[in-house]
């Protein structure tokens, strides 16, 4: 039965059994046994050389796994890759744990991420420290995704496009100020519909061909001057939903202007709502009356108006009563 011995057993051995045969002292066992034990010792001999520091392994190293029974090279403490650089993030270079494979990799877990060189330039940070340097779209064909707090559908801003291919900024909340003021679609609250949908100052002497002279406007497309004391104000299509709108005016009834005296009583009409953005933008009437009901052409003049946009939801009806006789 052949003995597994260590390289330095066999050699004493084969010395001790095998010397000299001038006397013919060696017989057929002697050989016999030091062959045996030599070839049942060769697997335990490689496995305890000194592979690392004397006896290499000059030529590859492979464990086939071609069979019904494939091999696999098994390690209990890493495995060492002596060339590989060492810095402040790799203080050794053995590796312990299995690589897992490029589809199972967990980016969150990758040893000081936030540290290591940046190499997701396409992405944002979370942490901010990284910013854009170009557009950001955030719609496609099919739908426009909201920005917000919680990632949900309908909650934050969202960008989209009216039939005039200009943009709308939609949002489901309250828009503060650092100021503390507020813009808000919500009870109790100021809101965007409290929000001067158009305006216009204007005078109504106009030049020596008496076209009246607009000084600012927003949502006006156009003041005419139908006869003395009478402008017809036109607003940009779209600008309401009906005439159900609040118009407000404001005039100093006289041809001029220069103080705080450059005023006369008068009454503002607003009269006569046309128009329904299909066949004609519409529009309204301003009349300036002086106090003795004579129609003027007045040098000053202040129009507001406010009400529902298109796809603006109306509030609650407020509730109304008679307590009168």
């Amino acid at each position: 039965m052949p003995n597994i011995q260590d390289s330095g057993t066999i050699v004493a051995s084969i010395s001790s059994d095998l010397a000299d045969n001038n006397a013919g002292l060696i017989s057929a066992l002697d050989v016999r046994h030091n062959m045996e034990d030599t070839v049942a010792s060769i697997a335990n001999i490689v496995s305890l050389s000194d592979t690392e520091g004397l006896y290499f392994f000059r030529n590859n190293v492979k464990v086939s796994g071609i069979g019904a029974t494939e091999s696999k090279f098994i390690t209990e403490a890493g495995i060492s890759f002596p060339n590989a650089p060492v810095n402040a993030f790799l203080t050794d270079n053995t590796q312990v744990e299995p690589y897992p494979g490029a589809g199972n990799l967990d980016h969150g877990e990758l040893n000081a991420l936030s540290l290591q060189d940046d190499d997701h330039l396409i992405y944002l940070n979370r942490n901010g420290s990284r910013g854009m340097i170009g557009n950001l779209q955030m719609s496609d064909l099919l739908s426009s995704h909201w920005i917000g707090p919680s990632g949900h559908d309908e909650q934050g801003f969202q960008f989209t496009y009216d039939s005039d291919e200009k943009v709308i900024i939609n949002t489901s909340g309250t828009i503060t100020f650092d100021d503390g003021s507020k813009i808000a679609n919500a009870s109790g609250e100021p809101t965007a519909k409290g929000v001067a949908k158009a305006w216009c100052n204007f005078d109504a002497s106009g030049d020596a061909n008496g076209i009246p002279a607009v000084r600012s406007s927003y949502n006006i497309h156009s003041v005419q001057r139908e006869s003395q004391g009478v402008i017809k104000i036109t607003f940009n299509s779209g600008t309401f939903v009906d005439n159900n709108y609040v118009a407000i005016g404001n005039s100093n009834s006289l041809a001029s202007s220069g103080n705080y005296n450059a005023f006369d009583v008068n009454t503002v009409g607003l009269l006569v709502r046309e128009g329904d953005d299909a066949n004609s933008l519409r529009s309204i009437y301003y009349v300036i009356r002086s106090d003795d009901n004579e129609s003027v052409d007045a040098k000053v003049n202040d129009f507001v108006a406010y009400g529902l946009g298109i796809d603006t939801v109306a509030d609650t009806s407020p509730a109304t009563s008679n307590t009168g006789p």
